[in-house]
C-alpha cells in the first residue's frame, strides 16, 4: 500500500481508498482482518506521533490471527512508556502471557461484578494465560483454588 486517500464520492460524501501500484481498493472491499489490521496500524502511528497518549482495545485479535497481530503487538510494546500506555482486554492466552503485560490485569466474577486491578494469583508453574484457558483462574481469584482443585495443585 502507497497510502490512503479521501476522495470525493457525491455531495458531501467522501470514501477511504487504499492506493497501491496501480490500483485502489475501496475500504468497503477489504476483509474484516484486513479492516482491523489497517486500524491497529491507525492506532500505532497515532501513538508513535504523540496524537494520543492512550490506546485502550477490546480483543485486538477479532478477525486477526496472532500471526498477523505478533507484530504489532511487538511495536505496541517497543513504543510503551511512562507517558504512552496501552490497555488491551482479551481472553486470548498468549496476549495475556505476552510481552505487553506488565503483571497487572483488569479483571471481573460476573459481567455485573465490579471491575478490579490487581495481580492474579495461578497455581505454581502455571502462566495466567493457562489457567484461564483452563478454567482455573476464577478459583483462584477467589482463593478457592486449594479446596475445588487439590489434586491439581501439587501433580
Amino acid at each position: 500500500m502507497k497510502f490512503l486517500v479521501l476522495e470525493e464520492a457525491g455531495m458531501s460524501v467522501k470514501t477511504l481508498k487504499l492506493r497501491f501500484s496501480g490500483t485502489d481498493l475501496r475500504f468497503d472491499q477489504l476483509s474484516d482482518g484486513e479492516k482491523m489490521l489497517l486500524g491497529l496500524y491507525a492506532l500505532h502511528t497515532a501513538l508513535s506521533l504523540g496524537k494520543v497518549s492512550t490506546v485502550m482495545i477490546d480483543e485486538p485479535d477479532n478477525f486477526v490471527s496472532l500471526q498477523e497481530l505478533q507484530p504489532w503487538l511487538l511495536a505496541m510494546s517497543e513504543l510503551t512508556d511512562i507517558a504512552r500506555q496501552v490497555i488491551l482486554i482479551s481472553h486470548n492466552a498468549e496476549i495475556i502471557d505476552g510481552n505487553l503485560c506488565t503483571g497487572f490485569v483488569f479483571w471481573r466474577d460476573s459481567h455485573s461484578s465490579p471491575i478490579r486491578v490487581s495481580t492474579l494469583e495461578t497455581p505454581e508453574g502455571m502462566t495466567a494465560g493457562e489457567a484461564l484457558e483452563r478454567g482455573w483462574l476464577g478459583q483462584v481469584r477467589r482463593g478457592r483454588y486449594e479446596q475445588a482443585y487439590p489434586d491439581r495443585l501439587h501433580p
